[in-house]
């Protein structure tokens, strides 16, 4: 009679394996959701101003924050169109649209990233400054998601891109001949 020896390890591996996959897809979901608070906080505060005017179901409320949520994402990139058309064109005001997209969209990505890692940190000593490098990286990288002296849109909202690039190319006396760009990716 043959004594069969299971070995579990490979089923161990798979458990392991998918949780790990799991577990980064939550945490790049997570970060997802910080990079985009700013347009998330201001579409849920345009929702919830909505709603007392309307009986909503939480489902609607739910539609209707993701609705507000992408209508500020098109708000930045139209503002961005306008800023890339000064820009290029050498017209010293684009400054005017670029910090106040720089403050809106990389502030709250930074004080969230700097009062989590604060609390993180709590038991270092030097546990400010270690969750100011952190929310300063988070705010990097949040600037880098929008990119706002790169004339690069995303795929779905190119057109609104466009929009303000050729509204901004009205504000310059004489315009380059440049065309506004669209990235490979959807988001």
């Amino acid at each position: 009679m043959k004594n069969y020896h299971h070995n579990n390890s490979g089923f161990v591996f798979a458990i392991l394996e998918t949780t790990f996959i799991y577990l980064w897809l939550f945490l790049k979901f997570l970060f997802q959701v910080i990079l985009y608070s700013p347009l998330v906080a201001t579409g849920y505060a345009i929702t919830y101003f909505i709603a007392p005017l309307f009986d909503f179901h939480k489902l609607i409320f739910g539609l209707m924050l993701l609705f507000f949520t992408a209508l500020v994402y098109c708000l930045v990139f139209f503002l961005k169109g306008m800023l890339i058309a000064l820009k290029v064109n050498n017209h010293h005001y684009w400054w005017v649209l670029f910090v106040p997209l720089v403050v809106y969209t990389c502030g709250l990505p930074l004080f969230l990233g700097y009062t989590f890692f604060s609390g993180l940190f709590k038991d270092i000593p030097s546990f400010q400054i270690w969750g100011g490098i952190c929310g300063l990286i988070i705010g990097v990288l949040s600037y880098r998601k929008f990119d706002f002296l790169t004339d690069i849109s995303p795929q779905w909202v190119f057109s609104i891109y466009s929009k303000g690039f050729y509204i901004g190319l009205n504000w310059v006396d004489n315009p380059t001949d440049v065309t506004p760009d669209e990235s490979k990716e959807l988001w």
